[in-house]
């Protein structure tokens, strides 16, 4: 799995490998003020990248959100006294797309 990471600048992601990462910051760029979303390594049914805080939409479910926790990228699901998870990893990405992001989208979430 390649490293990517997308951060909002000026109201837009922008995806950046380890390679332009590094050259952003050589150049005195100060990145850490910024919201940031790392890729999971993980592409949904249309083969779109699926990162942290990306809100996934699968059939038969209410929508849940993708976060890092501890080792492992999780699916995540809270609602008044219902908090669920589940390891993204093991997820059939045939069931998975994204319809957003928990920074511009949140009202997809419940």
């Amino acid at each position: 799995m390649n490293f990517k990471v997308q951060i909002l600048i000026e109201g837009k992601w922008i995806t950046f490998t380890w390679e332009t990462l590094n050259e952003a910051i050589l150049f005195g760029n100060d990145l850490s003020t910024y919201k940031k979303r790392f890729w999971t390594g993980i592409k949904d049914r249309n083969g779109k990248e699926i990162y942290e805080g990306d809100i996934i939409g699968r059939r038969g479910m209410k929508n849940t959100f993708v976060e890092y926790e501890g080792c492992r990228w999780v699916l995540r699901y809270d609602e008044p006294k219902i908090e669920w998870r589940q390891d993204l990893h093991n997820q059939t990405s045939l069931h998975l797309e994204v319809i957003g992001n928990i920074y511009e989208n949140s009202d997809l979430l419940p």
